[in-house]
């Protein structure tokens, strides 16, 4: 195991690759860009746009400290800002998208957004994100008027009214449920409202779902990890995610060997940046630090993994080898902070 100055040599050099990899892939507008491959097609898959990747690499973005890596996270913004104009709701594709005013907007983009950018009008979007939760407290995925009083106090869902109608094409077309409730966007939803009595039902499932690891099957979009990165992110300032906060610290120094040995480097990735901010300790990241140094390429990239799908089948899926690549060199940046603290 490589320790001190050698392996500090080694995140220094990693990132600073990883760096210019991410500058060079990085559209001109500040957007990560992704490919969608439906079942059967070439591994590389077609260019789509999204909001979700850029808002998901955000925050690993943010690791990176010096100033070519803080112009990568400030392009990544504006490119969502842009997008975001004057509205809090965001949909999964950008407004320019053929398809993006085909889709409601949803919680887990919302939410991104919101802890990417901070709300234009936080109070109002708390309110309309409390509005969107199930009988049991828990948040619905996709973002709707479902009462008359809804749509009274917040007109600015009232382009969704048709989706009301359960046999709506959107509905009868695509995996998608009226009711559904993620595992993933409730998380998104808790770390940006944070602690309060209206999150407790949502932090209370979540954290059931940690301890059971069944996090994936509560979620039909997001790939394990990705779900256990969401959950960790949140647990990392929620104090009622606490149990979820254990049970994932437990799970990661557990798993994180069998990862490092045969897992996805998006899924490493994943781990080692919930293993950081959730403090699990040095010895278990350990594996995951060093597996993602050893499979970088030598121009500075990590290989495109399927970071979310279309639905629970999983015959369309979204990723990239510059989204892998931004997990990825934040989450070794997160490394690189954690144990210069510890040294």
């Amino acid at each position: 195991m490589a320790t001190g100055r050698r392996a500090s040599r080694g995140l220094d050099e990693a990132l600073a690759a990883a760096s210019g990899a991410l500058a060079a892939e990085q559209r001109a507008d500040g957007e990560i860009p992704v490919t969608m491959r439906r079942r059967g097609e070439p591994a590389e898959g077609r260019p789509d746009r999204t909001l979700f990747a850029t808002a998901l690499a955000v925050p690993f973005l943010d690791f990176l400290a010096p100033p070519s890596e803080t112009r990568i996270a400030a392009a990544a913004r504006g490119f969502l800002r842009r997008e975001r104009g004057r509205r809090d709701l965001a949909r999964f594709w950008p407004r320019t998208h053929p398809r993006g005013a085909s889709l409601p907007a949803d919680l887990d983009d919302t939410a991104a957004m919101a802890l990417a950018l901070g709300a234009l009008r936080p109070v109002r979007l708390r309110r309309l994100l409390l509005a969107q939760r199930d009988a049991w407290g828990r948040f619905h995925t996709w973002l709707l008027p479902r009462s008359p009083g809804v749509l009274a106090r917040h007109p600015e869902l009232s382009a969704a009214v048709p989706l009301l109608a359960r046999r709506h094409p959107f509905w009868t077309r695509t995996e998608a449920a009226r009711d559904d409730v993620d595992a993933g966007a409730n998380a998104h939803a808790l770390a940006w409202l944070g602690d309060c009595p209206e999150t407790a039902s949502a932090a209370s499932w979540l954290a059931e779902l940690a301890v059971a690891g069944t996090e994936e099957e509560a979620d039909r979009w997001h790939r394990l990890w990705g779900v256990r990165w969401l959950v960790a992110r949140a647990a990392a300032t929620v104090a009622s995610l606490a149990p979820a906060a254990a049970a994932l610290t437990d799970r990661i120094a557990v798993e994180a060997d069998g990862l490092a040995r045969a897992g996805e480097a998006a899924d490493v990735a994943l781990a080692l940046a919930a293993g950081v901010v959730l403090g699990v300790p040095a010895g278990a990241r350990a594996p995951l630090a060093e597996r993602l140094l050893a499979e970088q390429n030598g121009e500075g990239r990590w290989p495109r993994a399927a970071l979310w799908y279309g639905g629970a089948r999983r015959t369309v899926e979204w990723g990239s080898a510059a989204l892998t690549t931004a997990l990825a060199a934040g989450a070794l940046a997160a490394e690189r902070q954690r144990r210069a603290l510890s040294d």
